[in-house]
């Protein structure tokens, strides 16, 4: 089950809000010494979403959805709209990267930089490359960018969700993005070279939206919450005018690692 989408191909409109809880414990002593630890537990990620303006079919499908879900019951996909939907933005070496046969990825810098810079030499004899699976809701604008470098006049495919671009790299870093919708289920997101051909990347960012942000480096944890539900008391639908209606939603997601 996946959140519903707009008909803007996006799931969320401003404002909206995030919230982390991190499981902390505080006390303090007779003396007036403070102490703070962790629970131990999961962190708890919730969004309070404003949807203002929709239509009478949005209001019904999101209302139908959560009779769907039983309220806060059943869980569902959510798609972190402030942030990177990838995992390991920050190290292309990590397992839920994929990479063609005889692709290399290389990390160039100093371990410490940030963010993170990444050689991909394609040695095979036909185009390969770095990608990553995103698991998205049908009909919801999937927006990859990066930033690029190499030997002028090459070529590179940056894709997301079947749409690919064709681009010439240059010897100064640029920013490039592709935006794709997706069909459902895993979408690919990543970076093509041609056969013999090397690139440097960083920044490396997959958004629920039809045009990249600022970059928001990720590591353990990605923007895919695929065990989210309604929170208590987490749909609220007021009818404003014909074919006009506000909806706010206020869910939750454990924060899970991913590999």
């Amino acid at each position: 089950m996946y959140f519903p989408v707009l008909r803007s191909g996006v799931i969320v409109q401003y404002p909206v809000s995030r919230s982390t809880d991190y499981g902390l414990a505080e006390a303090e002593s007779p003396g007036g010494a403070s102490w703070r630890s962790s629970t131990g537990r999961v962190p708890v990620r919730r969004w309070r979403l404003e949807l203002d303006e929709i239509s009478d079919e949005e209001a019904a499908t999101l209302a139908s959805f959560y009779e769907d879900c039983r309220g806060g019951w059943r869980t569902f996909c959510f798609p972190e709209p402030l942030g990177n939907l990838l995992v390991w933005s920050e190290d292309l070496a990590r397992p839920v990267w994929a990479k063609s046969p005889g692709t290399s990825i290389i990390r160039t810098g100093t371990t410490s930089e940030e963010p993170a810079e990444f050689l991909i030499v394609n040695a095979s004899g036909a185009p390969g490359g770095v990608w990553q699976e995103v698991d998205m809701a049908p009909g919801a604008a999937l927006c990859f960018s990066c930033e690029i470098q190499g030997s002028a006049g090459q070529e590179a495919v940056i894709m997301a969700a079947g749409n690919r671009r064709q681009l010439l790299t240059t010897d100064a870093w640029r920013l490039d993005y592709v935006t794709g919708v997706s069909g459902g289920g895993a979408q690919r997101v990543g970076i093509e070279l041609a056969a013999g051909a090397t690139a440097r990347v960083r920044c490396l960012q997959a958004e629920i939206q039809v045009m990249p942000s600022e970059y928001q480096p990720t590591y353990e944890t990605g923007g895919v919450f695929p065990k989210t539900r309604f929170a208590q008391d987490g749909l609220s639908i007021v009818s404003i005018a014909p074919g006009r209606n506000r909806a706010i939603v206020i869910l939750e997601s454990l924060m899970e690692s991913g590999l």
